[in-house]
Order: structure tokens, then C-alpha cells, then sequence
């Protein structure tokens, strides 16, 4: 089972989200920002990609998934897991 079914098999069953709606590159991000303590700079220099980009995807992210921040997303995540 890859990455992306092991994510929608946490979320199965659960309004809190709708991962389908992300796409492959958001999932990473998703999985990098609910796993990490890291800061968006520090997560934006480790998959080198410059940090407007990288906050741009995580507001993409909490919008498509009804999220305000990323305490939420982290909850949501260890909440249905």
C-alpha cells in the first residue's frame, strides 16, 4: 500500500477531511508538515522549494481540508489514526 492510500485509509470514514481532493504533491507536503515539528522555512529548504511556494501549498492544503491552521491538520491526523 503506497503512501497516498495510507492516508485516505486514515481519513476513511471521516468528515474532518476529504484527502482525495489533494494532489500528489500536497499529500507530501500534508505528510511532511503532520509528521515534522519543522518550520515552513525549514520544511520549504528540505524539499527544496522556495517558501512562498511552500506556504502557498500549505494554505492550499488547510483550505481544501477545512483546516485554520496546522495545529488542526496535526489533530485531525492523530485523531483518526
Amino acid at each position: 500500500m503506497n503512501k497516498k492510500d495510507r492516508l485516505y485509509k486514515l481519513f476513511q470514514g471521516s468528515d474532518t477531511a476529504e484527502l482525495t481532493q489533494l494532489t500528489d504533491r500536497e499529500l507530501a507536503i500534508y505528510d511532511l508538515i503532520t509528521t515534522t515539528s519543522l518550520t515552513r522555512k525549514e520544511l520549504a529548504d528540505k524539499i527544496f522549494m522556495c517558501y512562498s511556494n511552500f506556504a502557498r501549498y500549505e494554505d492550499k492544503i488547510y483550505r481544501k481540508l477545512g483546516m485554520a491552521n496546522r495545529i488542526e491538520l496535526i489533530f485531525a491526523r492523530y485523531e483518526i489514526s
